[in-house]
């Protein structure tokens, strides 16, 4: 939650703890914090029962110019799957929508945009999946 309030910023979410009286709030313990938290997860939301269907939205973000692939529920915005990624063309997005596939999601609809890497991956990975800009 404090992520999303403070826009990803470090120091706007150790003010955030500062007012909210949390001892172990300095920069340096919230990225460490996060980063171990991190490596405890997965690049992909698991779930256990049978084959989820759904609609997914997609998109690059950058950090420190490096491209992350990311694929969210446009109801819920549960991060389905997020990886980092040397590039943002359509073999890559290709491989992170078929991962999906193959971890039990049915993507019945894609929300994405004009980016050229995904229109050629979606032909590739999901030939009969509806689009939606």
């Amino acid at each position: 939650m404090l992520r999303l309030e403070t826009k990803g910023s470090m120091e706007g979410i150790s003010t955030m703890l500062e007012w909210m009286d949390v001892s172990h709030r300095s920069v340096g313990f919230i990225s460490q914090e996060l980063e171990r938290i991190g490596t405890l997860q997965g690049n992909v939301l698991a779930f256990e029962g049978p084959v989820v269907r759904l609609a997914i939205c997609s998109d690059e973000v950058f950090a420190k110019n490096q491209t992350i692939l990311i694929t969210v529920d446009p109801v819920s915005l549960v991060i389905l799957q997020i990886e980092l990624s040397k590039d943002r063309k359509s073999e890559s997005w290709s491989a992170h929508w078929k991962y999906l596939v193959a971890e039990g999601y049915e993507i019945v609809t894609l929300c994405n945009d004009e980016g050229t890497g995904m229109a050629g991956a979606q032909g590739e990975a999901l030939p009969d999946t509806a689009r939606q800009r």
